[in-house]
């Protein structure tokens, strides 16, 4: 076989073990991108294919139906996101500053790659529209209500939180504001008028809900580099 031929071979097989890490990633960064802007029944195997550079025949070497290469997305922008999370807020303990520091990780993370945001922002709507993900992604979904449930019970423990706010609601508030900055992000395709929307969204909450004092909003500068240098 000449050296022509073995490669047209490799391209339209199983990818060697060497490429198959490599060729896996760029097929979820795909799939999320299509999924995102096209919706879960609009994206063909096609459309993920050319974006990854591969034919589609290779996509079935990784995930065998559309339905898990949708979970398998989910499952990576879900750990993506939560371990950012999970990093960010190891370096603070009130819930003022943890939620702060969630807030700045988001700015940069729909700052750098708008198609993570994309993704998420349909999840919910595709999960209602397409009954068989729901299944394949039902317990992945309760990961931010967990999340933020942790943040609550620490706040509440650390009487963080104002007379008269329950830490269900506070979840709740949490969570609706998080998802709607989420959703915002993807409007606008504006990092600044996005991060410059956190900043007051921290003056807010701090004068309203925590029991912390005053607060003075600052212009937004972004992240800190400890937040960067994940």
């Amino acid at each position: 076989m000449t050296k022509n031929a073995e490669t047209v071979v490799r391209k339209l097989g199983r990818p060697r073990a060497v490429d198959s890490v490599d060729t896996r990633v760029r097929l979820l960064a795909a799939a999320r991108t299509c999924f995102g802007q096209n919706g879960f029944e609009k994206t063909t195997n096609a459309q993920i294919a050319e974006i990854a550079g591969i034919t589609t025949g290779a996509i079935y070497h990784y995930f065998p139906s559309k339905v898990e290469l949708y979970a398998a997305v989910f499952e990576g922008v879900q750990d993506f996101i939560y371990s950012e999370f999970e990093y960010a807020i190891n370096e603070h303990n009130t819930l003022v500053e943890r939620f702060n520091s969630i807030l700045d990780i988001s700015v940069r993370i729909n700052r750098d790659d708008p198609s993570i945001a994309g993704f998420v922002v349909d999840v919910a709507s595709e999960v209602q529209r397409n009954p068989e993900l729901r299944s394949v992604t039902s317990l992945l979904r309760h990961r931010t209500g967990a999340f933020l449930e942790k943040l609550c019970d620490d706040a509440e423990h650390n009487n963080e939180i104002r007379p008269g706010v329950s830490r269900e609601s506070l979840r709740d508030l949490l969570n609706a504001l998080l998802a709607g900055l989420l959703r915002f992000s993807t409007l606008i395709n504006d990092s600044a008028r996005h991060g410059a929307a956190v900043e007051v969204l921290k003056l807010m909450l701090r004068n309203a809900v925590f029991t912390s004092g005053p607060y003075v909003v600052l212009p937004y500068r972004g992240p800190s580099e400890s937040q960067l240098a994940v």
